[in-house]
């Protein structure tokens, strides 16, 4: 769970400060109108991502009675990602 949790970080990591760039470069919004919502998604996409990732690694350390119910959330936050970006 733990490598998920670091791959989700480092997803909303690079995503969100796409983002940054993106607001800090108002000269090109025209170029990239099209992308901008898009990116809006895939920034909430993975934050539920991480956020679930999260409980789950918190309820597998503490050996919690609900490990099991968090891991099949994760499992489907992770195809309902894939779901989202595949093309």
């Amino acid at each position: 769970m733990g490598i998920l949790l670091g791959s989700a970080v480092a997803i909303f990591a690079g995503l969100t400060l796409t983002l940054v760039v993106y607001l800090f470069l108002p000269e090109y919004h025209d170029r990239l109108a099209g992308e901008f919502i898009p990116l809006l998604k895939a920034v909430g996409w993975s934050a539920v991502l991480v956020v679930t990732a999260a409980a789950a690694l918190v309820t597998e350390l503490r050996q919690h009675r609900l490990r099991r119910v968090m891991l099949a959330v994760v499992a489907v936050a992770v195809t309902a990602f894939a779901w989202a970006y595949w093309p």
